[in-house]
């Protein structure tokens, strides 16, 4: 799992622009590439790693 926290590192862009790369062709990345997180989902991951 890859948060926004990483894509600079691991990318070496911000998830802005990450996200506007997947919206503009998404056609060329898996259905599965990416996914979107509730926000209760997010609280629930962030409490259980204390990020």
């Amino acid at each position: 799992m890859v948060f926004y926290r990483n894509n600079t590192e691991i990318y070496g862009y911000e998830t802005k622009r990450l996200n506007e790369q997947v919206k503009r062709n998404i056609t060329k990345f898996p259905d599965d590439f990416m996914f979107e997180l509730t926000n209760d989902e997010v609280y629930m991951h962030d409490s259980r790693y204390n990020y």
